[in-house]
C-alpha cells in the first residue's frame, strides 16, 4: 500500500524487479483511507505459494492484512467498511436479513466471520468511550454472545451504510432501516457500522493504540487516497520487505524505497505485508447447528448436478452445472466432523440459543 500517489510511479520502477524475479501482481487505485479487509478463513482456501504483498486492514476483530477476498487479477477496490451484527442480531436470527440488504443495494461482501469477543477485543472496539458511564455495559454485552464480523464493500459504503443502519437508538430510526425495523432500543440496537474512514484507518492501527505516536498514523493514513497491489511469486514477502527497506527510511539503504523516497518514519511511503499466506477465490465456510441438519441440509441444497435438482432448493434455483454449483454439504454426520475440523478450531465455534429455539424444538 502506498501511502502517496505522488511517488507511486518512481516507487513502482523498483517494484518491476518484482516482475523479473518471476512474480506478478496489479496496482490499484484505493480511495479509502484503512481499506483493503480481508476475510480470514481458519484454512487456506486454494492454490498454494501466492503471497500477497502491500495490502493494508481494514478491520480489528480478526482482519489481518494480509489476504484480499477478490480475483488475483487488478484489485481496484471501492471504499471498505466494517460492519457488525451484534449478538441480539445474532440470537434473533437476523444474520442473513441484515446481508441481504447490503447485497441488494450492490455492496460486495469481502470479508465475514463468526466469532465470540473476548472482552479485552470488546474494550478495544469500543475504546473511544472508554472511562463513560456506559463503557463498562458496551463491553459487557458485545462480549455476551457471538457476533457476525463483515466487511462490505462499494461506493460510499461507510456512509450509506449508516443510513442502512440508522440512528444508534432504534426509536429515532425510521423505518425501512435495519435499527428502526429490528432494534429495541440503544443498548440491543442489533448493528454497528464504521462511522468514517478514520474509524477505519485507527482500527488498522490498533495495535499502536495508546502510543503517542498513534493519533499521528491515524490522521496521515485517513488523509487522502492510497494505492493497494497484490503481488504474487517466489519469496515476494520476503524480497519484497528487502526491496521496501526498514520502517525508518534514514536505517534504509539506498537503491530501497524508503531509503530512496522516505522522508521519516511517519512518511515511509509504503506499507507491505511481512507473513504469507496462500490465497484464491473467497469462499464463505459455516457451520449449522440442528435437529436433522446434515439429512436434510442435503435436501435444501440439492443434487450434485443443478440439472437434477428440483426447483426449491438452492442447487435447483442458483446452480449452473456439477463444477458450478454453488455450495457444498456434508453428506454424512462423519463427513461433517472431518470438514468442521478442518476448517475450524473448536474454539471458533459459536455456542448459543437462538430465540426460536424454546418452540422449534419444544
Amino acid at each position: 500500500m502506498f501511502k502517496s500517489s505522488r511517488v507511486f510511479l518512481r516507487a513502482a520502477r523498483q517494484l518491476q524487479s518484482l516482475a523479473q524475479q518471476g512474480s506478478r501482481g496489479a496496482a490499484c487505485g484505493l480511495h479509502s483511507a484503512a481499506a483493503a479487509g480481508k476475510f480470514s478463513s481458519t484454512r487456506p482456501v486454494y492454490g498454494a505459494g501466492a503471497a500477497v504483498l502491500m495490502v493494508a486492514g481494514a478491520a480489528m476483530l480478526g482482519f489481518a492484512p494480509s489476504v484480499l477476498a477478490d480475483a488475483p487479477a487488478c484489485l481496484e477496490r471501492e471504499e471498505l467498511s466494517f460492519i457488525m451484527i451484534k449478538p441480539d442480531g445474532v440470537q434473533r436470527g437476523l444474520i442473513s436479513d441484515i446481508i441481504a440488504r447490503f447485497e441488494r443495494k450492490g455492496y460486495k461482501l469481502v470479508g465475514i466471520k463468526v466469532l465470540v469477543p473476548t472482552q479485552a477485543l470488546a474494550a478495544k472496539h469500543y475504546a473511544e468511550h472508554d472511562g463513560k458511564p456506559f463503557f463498562p455495559k458496551l463491553v459487557n454485552f458485545l462480549s455476551s454472545g457471538p457476533v457476525v464480523a463483515m466487511v462490505w464493500e462499494g461506493k460510499s459504503v461507510v456512509k450509506y451504510g449508516r443510513t442502512m443502519i440508522g440512528a444508534t437508538n432504534p426509536l429515532a430510526s425510521s423505518p425501512g432501516t435495519i435499527r428502526g425495523d429490528y432494534g429495541i432500543d440503544t443498548g440491543r440496537n442489533i448493528i454497528h457500522g464504521s462511522d468514517s474512514v478514520e474509524a477505519l484507518a485507527a482500527k488498522h492501527y490498533a495495535e499502536h493504540d495508546g502510543k503517542p505516536f498513534f493519533p499521528k498514523l491515524v490522521n496521515f493514513l485517513s488523509s487522502g487516497p492510497v494505492v493497494a497491489m497484490v503481488w504474487e511469486g517466489k519469496s515476494v514477502v520476503k524480497y519484497g520487505r528487502t526491496m521496501i527497506g526498514a520502517t525508518n527510511p534514514l536505517a534504509s539503504p539506498p537503491g530501497t524505497i524508503r531509503g530512496d523516497y522516505g522522508i521519516d518514519t511517519g512518511r515511509n511511503i509504503i506499507h507491505g505485508s511481512d507473513s504469507v499466506e496462500v490465497r484464491g477465490g473467497p469462499v464463505v465456510a459455516m457451520v449449522w447447528e440442528g435437529k436433522s441438519v446434515v439429512k436434510y441440509g442435503r435436501t435444501m441444497i440439492g443434487a450434485t448436478n443443478p440439472l437434477a435438482s428440483p426447483p426449491g432448493t438452492i442447487r435447483g434455483d442458483y446452480g449452473i452445472d456439477t463444477g458450478r454449483n454453488i455450495i457444498h454439504g456434508s453428506d454424512s454426520v462423519e463427513s461433517a466432523q472431518r470438514e468442521i475440523a478442518l476448517w475450524f478450531k473448536a474454539e471458533e465455534l459459536a455456542d448459543y440459543t437462538p430465540s426460536t429455539a424454546a418452540w422449534v424444538y419444544e
